[in-house]
């Protein structure tokens, strides 16, 4: 008997680019460049190589909020900075990544116009709530349905792994 443990590396981040379709996500994956250097170094203004790991830890966690739909608050919280430099950060990510901000735009009409979002395999959450008067409630479906196809599609994906494997 073996236990194995796999792990897609960035997989959420990957499925981004790939829905997407922005370009500089696509290129940093198939350079094989550590995607949180690239957004740090965007961030920042730096060079990749000149990236330090205080930049890169910020990357990562503006990478992740982004997927996740984090405000500026939020994400000012988790990194202990003012919420105007958090917010900052999320616009400096659309304008490094601006395909990302268009798909997550057009993922939430097309939710509204359809009363659903879906996995890349079609499995489907309902959107209803997005025309909900009570704003912190309709952002918080906001927040999932942008986060849906991500990792729902991620899940799914492992799963699909698991059972391949299994065989």
């Amino acid at each position: 008997k073996v236990l194995v443990s796999f792990d897609y590396a960035q997989q959420e981040l990957r499925l981004l680019a790939h829905l997407s379709k922005e370009e500089k996500l696509l290129d940093v994956f198939r350079s094989n460049i550590d995607i949180h250097s690239a957004t740090a170094a965007a961030l920042f203004k730096e060079k990749i190589s000149e990236v330090t790991k205080r930049q890169r830890r910020i990357g990562k966690t503006v990478n992740f909020g982004v997927i996740y739909g984090i405000s500026g608050f939020g994400l000012g919280d988790r990194l202990k900075i003012s919420r105007e430099d958090a917010q900052k950060f999320i616009d400096n990510f659309y304008i490094s990544y601006p395909k990302v901000k268009i798909y997550f735009e057009k993922l939430k009409a097309d939710a509204r116009n359809t009363g659903y979002v879906e996995t890349i395999f079609g499995r489907r959450k309902d959107a209803g709530g997005l025309n909900n008067p009570n704003f912190q409630y309709r952002m918080g479906i906001e927040r999932e349905i942008i986060n849906f196809p991500l990792q729902g599609s991620a899940a799914d994906l492992m799963k699909i792994a698991m059972i391949e494997a299994s065989r």
